[in-house]
């Protein structure tokens, strides 16, 4: 299900600093897009809203499904946090299924080996926890996580800010490989 955003209006105070003034903004259905900007200038603040994360102080966010005929409830959405927000005590395998709670257990391990297989994960890291990942095994498990929920939007919050260089080139094409196969809508904030 492509999804189309749009922002009208958006206003984000935080006392009296506006860090979104009156933002209008809008990303079409099944578009990757990247959002670049200094520290501070409100990136991961505008993730943070359209995730639902936090509310806008005024103006609007709309996700709009093309051809869905159910306005009355959300897409799905999946984000990657600047800092993955990995649960130490997790394994790779049991992050997918705490976010697929809803699901029996057989499609949960099913859902699971599915986005580990797309993500690239290796079957050895399945059951491992997130210090016993390396840092690119970390990265793909936290993009699986999100892409368990099968999410008409993906939000990315400088998810290989803390990678090197021949990764982030490796995980990269990799992100735009699953989102255009996906049809997803994709925001990525670097």
């Amino acid at each position: 299900m492509a999804i189309r955003i749009e922002c009208v209006d958006l206003v984000k105070r935080f006392g009296p600093a506006a860090v979104l003034d009156r933002l209008s903004w809008t990303v079409e259905a099944g578009s990757l897009v990247g959002l670049v900007g200094g520290s501070g200038v409100g990136k991961t603040t505008l993730l943070r809203i359209l995730a639902g994360l936090e509310p806008p102080s005024a103006g609007k966010v709309a996700l709009l499904a093309s051809g869905s005929g159910n306005a009355d409830r959300p897409p799905p959405i999946g984000m990657v946090f600047q800092n993955l927000a990995l649960w130490p005590h997790l394994t790779a395998r049991q992050h997918v299924r705490c976010v697929l709670s809803s699901l029996s257990r057989r499609e949960r391990e099913q859902r699971a080996a599915r986005v580990f297989e797309e993500t690239r994960l290796p079957e050895a890291a399945w059951d491992r926890r997130p210090a016993e990942l390396s840092g690119g095994e970390a990265q793909r498990l936290a993009l699986a996580r999100a892409l368990a929920v099968q999410p008409g939007v993906l939000l990315l919050d400088e998810p290989l800010a803390q990678v090197d260089a021949p990764l982030r080139s490796d995980l990269l094409s990799l992100i735009g490989e699953v989102v255009q196969a996906r049809g997803m809508t994709a925001v990525y904030v670097t």
